[in-house]
C-alpha cells in the first residue's frame, strides 16, 4: 500500500471533493481518482459514493478515516523520531509563547537553557495569551508561557515574575524633564500588553486630560513606532534596558501618582514531567538574575 493512497483519501475524507483534494495536494484530479481506485482495490472496500460533483464518504470510509489517519501519524511520528536521533536529540518541547516573550526573552534565555540540555529539541509557537492557554489545554504545546494569568483547573501553572513598567520615549540628546513633556509632544500608544487595559489608560487621562492616545495591540509594534519618533508607551523595563543601546529610545521618570501596573509572567504546562520541572527551574533562575 502506497502511503500517498492514504494521504490522498485523508484529504479528500475531509472536504467530499476530489477537486479542493487535488488542489491542496497539488496534483492533478484525474491522479486523486486513481489514488482511490488502488486504495479501493487494496482494501477491498468502496470509500466514496459520487454524487454529481461531489463525493460522500461511505459507511466503510467513515470507518476506516481514523485507522488511516494512526498509520500516516506513527509513519510521521517514527520519521521525526528517527530525524531526532540523527541530529543528536532524544527528547523534544514544544513551546507556546506571547510575541513580548519570544522577541525579549527568549533569545537571551533559550541559549543557557540550550546549554544545560542539549538532546532536547525545541519548537516554538508565537500565540496570544488565550491561544496559548488553549493549545496546553489540547496537547498542542507541552509548554506555554504568557502574559496573562491562565486561571486554569486543568493545568499547573506558576507567576514565574512581576516586572515594572516604564514609560518610554523616541531618544533624545536631552532628556525631557517629565512625563508631561513627552505627552505634549507625543501621542501615547496604549493596549500594547495585558498589564495596559482600559483602567490603567484612564488612570492616565485623569491626569493628562489633553493627552492624545492611539492603541497599537502588540508590544513590538508600540517598540518600533517609538523608534520611528511616532509615539511614548509604557512599556517593561526589561525591553527599554535592551533597546536604550541602540539610542533610538529611552526612558523617562515617571511620577509616583501614576501607579503603574506590573508585567507579569506565568508558565503553564499539563504533564509534570522531569523535562518540563528542568525547563521550569531554569527559567526561573533564569528571570530572577535578569530581573525581567
Amino acid at each position: 500500500m502506497d502511503l500517498k493512497w492514504l494521504q490522498t483519501f485523508i484529504s479528500a475524507a475531509e472536504s467530499e471533493n476530489f477537486r479542493e483534494t487535488a488542489e491542496r495536494l497539488y496534483l492533478t484530479q484525474p491522479a486523486v481518482s486513481q489514488h482511490m481506485r488502488k486504495l479501493e482495490d487494496e482494501l477491498d472496500m468502496q470509500l466514496f459514493l459520487h454524487s454529481g460533483r461531489r463525493v460522500v464518504l461511505t459507511d466503510e470510509g467513515r470507518l476506516f478515516l481514523p485507522y488511516a489517519k494512526e498509520i500516516i501519524n506513527a509513519y510521521q511520528a517514527g520519521k521525526h523520531k528517527v530525524s531526532q536521533w540523527k541530529q543528536g536529540y532524544s527528547r523534544a518541547l514544544t513551546l507556546a509563547v506571547h510575541p513580548y516573550i519570544a522577541s525579549y526573552i527568549l533569545p537571551r534565555f533559550l541559549p543557557a537553557y540550550i546549554q544545560k540540555h542539549p538532546h532536547v529539541e525545541l519548537s516554538t509557537h508565537v500565540a496570544e495569551s488565550d491561544d496559548i492557554k488553549l493549545a496546553v489545554e489540547h496537547n498542542e504545546a507541552d509548554i506555554g508561557l504568557s502574559r496573562k494569568d491562565p486561571n486554569s483547573g486543568t493545568l499547573y501553572y506558576q507567576h514565574i515574575c512581576e516586572g515594572t513598567l516604564c514609560l518610554a520615549a523616541p531618544f533624545q540628546k536631552s532628556r525631557p524633564a517629565d512625563a508631561a513633556s513627552v505627552f505634549s509632544r507625543y501621542r501615547l500608544l496604549t493596549h500594547d500588553h495585558p498589564s495596559y487595559g482600559d483602567a490603567f489608560s484612564d488612570r492616565i487621562r485623569s491626569h493628562y486630560p489633553h493627552i492624545q492616545t492611539m492603541a497599537v495591540g502588540q508590544t513590538d509594534t508600540a517598540v518600533q513606532m517609538i523608534k520611528a519618533g511616532m509615539g511614548a508607551s509604557f512599556l517593561p523595563t526589561y525591553i527599554i534596558k535592551q533597546e536604550e543601546d541602540e539610542k533610538k529610545l529611552m526612558a523617562v521618570i515617571t511620577p509616583p501618582h501614576l501607579e503603574l501596573p506590573a508585567s507579569q509572567t506565568f508558565m503553564m504546562w499539563k504533564r509534570n514531567s522531569e523535562d518540563i520541572q528542568h525547563f521550569h527551574a531554569i527559567l526561573q533562575d533564569f528571570m530572577q538574575s535578569e530581573q525581567v
